[in-house]
């Protein structure tokens, strides 16, 4: 693993631009969300150990799609049941795809780098039977389609509360897919946090899965003061700050029972919490495969003048073991994919 200092190339992500556009709806191979048998590949059916963790790749060909560029704004796809599936991580990529064909790694299925669209910790779904049940995108950073190539997507689905009978309408596309996939990442909160002037904590909420390359990487605060500052540190230690033992009381500040739970290597500009105390920030995890491993904390620090003297509180401390999706071979593929609408402007 080389030296996470590596991660003050950490970048925030561009806010995609408001464009007042009609959205057009692409269903491969039609919009029709009634048809087709049932699968339980990719999102599982809850049974520990066979069909829970998955990973997916399917090939949406041109002729499904528009022939022109277009901005790719929803994937959605028709489930046989109705209910809230919720599921332990849900990450979906998708890539352009220049062959025509998938595999035989899963990374050789893009022809250009995947975008992460949806990379969540803690994913609900709600999904009506025989519709089209979208997946809102996690991430603020739009796809642009080129209008020319085919599209690779790609589901890891981990953990499910979904029953024996849950499953999703399929066509005769082609798909790939593994069965009990683990990633070696890790995400867990530690320590202690503080209450603000609303008797609340300030919590993480709203956070991604720590993937090593991906565009997409999410760390979300709930409960915390509205209309104020809140400002998100990353450190590489959560025993010490330079001489300073970890976690630090912020009691000498006037933040009483408050505590830095994280060295400070980066501070990231300050964002402003919504009326419901809410806030996030997005940053990218550079492409680096010696990243492998590497630990990295967080902790978010909030302004709340009425809390107390140092107008101060703090979140527990986020513990982050970075990983890469491995590039093993896929299994064979099969045409038995999922029908699949996708939405462009």
């Amino acid at each position: 693993m080389r030296h996470p200092l590596v991660l003050l190339s950490l970048c925030a992500l561009l806010l995609p631009l408001a464009l007042p556009a009609q959205t057009s709806y692409f269903g491969i191979p039609d919009n029709n969300a009634a048809s087709g048998g049932g699968n339980v590949i990719p999102f599982g059916n809850g049974s520990s150990g066979t069909w829970e963790n998955q990973r997916y790749q399917s090939l949406a060909l041109q002729k499904f799609l528009p022939a022109k560029p277009g901005l790719l704004q929803s994937i959605a796809f028709s489930p046989t049941g109705s209910g809230t599936y919720q599921f332990k991580a849900m990450i979906v990529r998708i890539g352009h795809n220049t062959s025509g064909a998938m595999g035989p790694s899963w990374n050789n299925s893009f022809s250009t780098p995947p975008a992460t669209v949806i990379n969540q910790v803690n994913y609900n779904w709600l999904v009506t039977q025989d519709t089209w049940s979208p997946m809102p995108f996690s991430s603020p950073k739009p796809f642009i389609y080129n209008g020319k190539d085919n599209l690779v997507i790609e589901v890891v689905a981990l953990g499910s509360n979904m029953n024996s009978k849950a499953s999703f309408h399929r066509e005769t596309e082609l798909r790939a897919y593994k069965v009990g996939f683990t990633l070696n990442g890790r995400v867990a909160t530690y320590g202690n946090g503080c209450p603000g002037s609303n008797n609340k904590e300030p919590v993480f909420a709203d956070y991604s899965y720590p993937l090593i390359g991906a565009d997409h990487f999410q760390m979300g605060l709930a409960d915390a003061a509205p209309n104020t500052s809140a400002f998100f540190i990353l450190g590489t230690s959560k025993t010490a700050f330079g001489p300073v033992a970890l976690p630090f009381d912020l009691g000498f500040l006037g933040a009483s029972k408050c505590f830095l739970n994280s060295n400070i290597v980066l501070l990231l500009p300050g964002v402003t919490t919504s009326a419901a105390g809410e806030a996030r920030i997005n940053l990218a995890i550079p492409a680096d495969p010696g990243l492998e491993g590497g630990m990295v904390y967080g902790q978010w620090l909030v302004a709340d003048p009425k809390a107390n003297a140092a107008g101060l509180v703090t979140s527990r401390g986020m513990e982050l073991i970075l990983t890469e999706m491995n590039l093993t071979p896929s299994s064979t593929t099969s045409a038995a994919a999922l029908r699949v609408q996708l939405g462009f402007i």
